[in-house]
């Protein structure tokens, strides 16, 4: 029989105890790899193209496609023919009914920015928000300079959200400097160039970009936010624009648009008019009824399309889909005896089924 030391075993059992502790506190690297990585890396190549590409992407592929499919091959069981004019009618209609419902409003806004101004393509709440600080910020003694008065706004609106951002923490000094460089950025932003739409959906990092340097101001931005922040429910990365007593809010990357567009078509005007209040309250009434009456436009043009998308279904005489089940007068045919040969009694018995004798009264009717 054999005696082991005690001590020895003491030790090899704290030995197996360390170990074991040392691979529980090392962090375990979970791998999403294969399919669902492609799925996550497919959903963020979506996303990037923004919410108009968003959606053309995923009705394109869950909704139109399979339609177009479905119509390639209606009827075939019975003419033995592949359907090429149900196909073309079905991807004529769901693709001119899908993407105009974005194309449309901007168009509109496209062209109001043009011939109206760059505020136009701003919110009503952001144009009166920024005009009232527009017009406490600014007095008809200052020089009537685009880039001068441009960055004087700036650093005063700069000076007002990161006021927000810090609850009042931040000491006039400090307010000042932090402003003086966000301004210096915005404006490096705004002369630097976008990134193609190819670098934008597959992610590419372009440093000397507007769009990465915005992202890496908004960093900024939410760095300062947090530092101050007592809420850890509220979006770090939205601003607040503070102006006689109220608050508007959006995201970061909105509010460097809006700020942009109303600053400029602002300063157009300005220089155009003068530089007194009662020039920069009409302008600030013009631009919120030119913003209301492009909302309105909008409305009335896609109610308009929608209401002419009907005639999108008689494009032709005999609707295609009914090929094989109607003659070329358009009178239904006897085709009971043709399908029910080769059906199955599942098939016969379903209502859903091409074979069916129920499923020709329930999905076609009569051409007149």
């Amino acid at each position: 029989m054999k005696i082991n030391n005690i001590n020895n075993q003491i030790v090899s059992t704290k030995t197996m105890s360390t170990k074991k502790e040392k691979n529980c506190s090392q962090p375990q690297k979970v791998s999403f790899g294969g399919v669902s990585n492609i799925s996550l890396k497919t959903m963020d190549f979506i996303a990037r193209g923004g919410l108009c590409a968003s959606f053309c992407i995923q009705d394109g592929l869950g909704m139109i496609l399979p339609r177009i499919v479905q119509g390639f091959f209606r009827n075939k069981d019975i003419t033995g023919e592949y359907n090429y004019g149900e196909a073309a009618e079905v991807a004529i209609r769901e693709i001119l009914t899908g993407p105009p419902m974005f194309l449309i409003p901007m168009v509109i806004i496209a062209g109001c920015k043009n011939y109206i101004g760059k505020a136009c393509d701003v919110p009503v709440e952001f144009i009166k928000g920024l005009g009232a600080a527009f017009k406490t910020s600014t007095t008809s003694d200052c020089e009537i300079n685009s880039k001068n008065l441009k960055e004087h706004f700036y650093t005063e609106t700069m000076k007002n959200i990161l006021n927000q951002a810090s609850n009042g923490e931040l000491n006039e000094d400090t307010l000042n400097n932090e402003a003086s460089k966000f301004v210096t950025a915005l404006q490096d932003i705004e002369e630097s160039k976008s990134k193609t739409l190819k670098q934008k959906i597959m992610n590419t990092p372009a440093p000397e970009s507007a769009d990465d340097k915005l992202a890496k101001l908004k960093n900024e931005f939410i760095r300062i936010r947090k530092n101050h922040s007592n809420n850890p429910s509220e979006i770090a990365s939205n601003v607040t624009l503070h102006v006689k007593n109220e608050n508007i809010s959006c995201s970061f990357d909105s509010f460097v648009t809006h700020l942009r567009n109303f600053t400029d078509d602002a300063i157009k005007y300005t220089k155009k008019n003068g530089l007194d209040q009662d020039n920069i309250q009409t302008f600030v009434k013009k631009r919120v009824f030119a913003r209301n009456a492009a909302i309105l436009g909008m409305l009335g043009a896609v109610i308009g399309f929608c209401y002419k998308i009907p005639d999108l279904y008689k494009l032709h005489e005999v609707n295609p889909g009914l090929n094989g089940l109607v003659d070329e007068n358009g009178k239904k045919r006897d085709i009971h005896n043709v399908t029910l040969a080769n059906a199955s009694a599942a098939e016969i018995m379903s209502p859903f089924s091409a074979k069916s004798p129920n499923y020709f009264w329930m999905s076609t009717k009569e051409v007149q």
